[in-house]
């Protein structure tokens, strides 16, 4: 005998199937299918199914924001959207050229 066991239920709700080796404790195994679901901030995130059903799904978006600031120049925001940030004119840190109007400088 080989040791597998064939189609073998990972987790309960993953509905995934896989081989194992006998010796291997039920708990240890992690389901390694990847999925790719959208994240609340509006990106698509791949991971594992493992990952998916630890719940570990929005937190770790590694995408930059996609997102602009209520500015008069709508700047983009350059954050990374895993921090907490919001997009108000007054958090919008861009540099922009500035000239007096009365004395030009």
């Amino acid at each position: 005998s080989s040791g597998i066991n064939a189609e073998w239920p990972l987790r309960p709700g993953c509905n995934h199937k896989t081989t194992k080796m006998c010796y291997i404790d039920d708990e240890d195994m992690r389901c390694k299918v990847q999925l790719t679901e959208k994240l609340d901030c509006g990106h698509d995130k791949t991971t594992s199914c493992h990952n998916w059903m630890q719940g570990r799904n929005s937190i770790l978006c590694k995408e930059n924001c996609s997102k602009t600031y209520s500015c008069k120049a709508r700047h983009g925001c350059k954050k990374v959207c895993r921090e907490a940030h919001l997009h108000y004119a007054s958090h919008c840190t861009a540099k922009v050229d500035f000239k007096y109007p009365d004395c030009n400088h």
